[in-house]
C-alpha cells in the first residue's frame, strides 16, 4: 500500500495561504475605503474556492482516493487555520492599528438605532437592550470571533460541495 498523505498537510497549507489573503483583503479595504469591500469579498470567496479546489484535487491525485469526509476535513482545517490567522489580525487591526474604526462603527450604529427609536416610539427597556447589543456586537473581540466562524462556515460548505463533486471511494489504478 502506498504512503497516504494526511489531510492536515493540505488543510494547514491552504489555511495559511487563505489567512494571508484574508489579511490582505482587510488591509486593502482599510487603505481603499469601504466602497471596494463587496468586490474584495467576492474575489476572496473565489480565491477560497480555487484554493480548496486545488487542495482537494491535489489530495485526491496524491492519494488516489478522496472521501467526502476528507474533503470536508480539508475545508474545515483551512477555515480554522485561515480564520484564526485572520481573526487575530483583525483583532489587532481594530485595537492597535485603527481603533477609531470601532468608534465610528458604534457611532453609526447608535445613529441608526436612535432613528429607529424615533420612528417606533421604543420603550426605555428596548432602548437599553439595543444599546447593550451594540456594545457587544461592535467590540473587536466579537468581530474577530464572528470572522473566525464565518471563515469556518464558508470553507466547510465549499469543502462539502467540492467533496460531493470529486469524491471517489475506491483507489484509482
Amino acid at each position: 500500500m502506498e504512503n497516504q498523505v494526511s489531510v492536515q498537510k493540505f488543510g494547514v497549507n491552504t489555511g495559511v495561504i487563505y489567512g494571508g489573503i484574508s489579511i490582505l483583503t482587510l488591509f486593502i479595504t482599510y487603505s481603499q475605503g469601504e466602497n471596494i469591500k463587496t468586490v474584495l469579498s467576492i474575489v476572496s470567496l473565489v480565491i477560497l474556492i480555487g484554493l480548496l479546489y486545488y487542495a482537494i484535487t491535489d489530495f485526491k491525485k496524491k492519494n488516489g482516493i478522496l472521501t467526502l469526509s476528507n474533503a470536508i476535513k480539508i475545508g474545515l482545517i483551512t477555515g480554522v487555520i485561515g480564520g484564526l490567522i485572520y481573526a487575530v489580525y483583525q483583532y489587532l487591526h481594530y485595537t492597535v492599528i485603527d481603533p477609531d474604526f470601532i468608534i465610528e462603527m458604534k457611532e453609526t450604529a447608535v445613529e441608526e438605532v436612535e432613528r429607529t427609536f424615533v420612528e417606533s416610539n421604543a420603550s426605555t427597556e428596548e432602548k437599553d437592550a439595543a444599546y447593550k447589543g451594540l456594545e457587544i456586537f461592535t467590540s473587536p473581540f466579537t468581530l474577530a470571533t464572528l470572522a473566525l466562524f464565518g471563515q469556518m462556515l464558508k470553507s466547510f460548505i465549499i469543502g462539502l460541495v467540492l467533496g460531493l463533486i470529486f469524491k471517489n471511494n475506491q483507489q484509482d489504478y
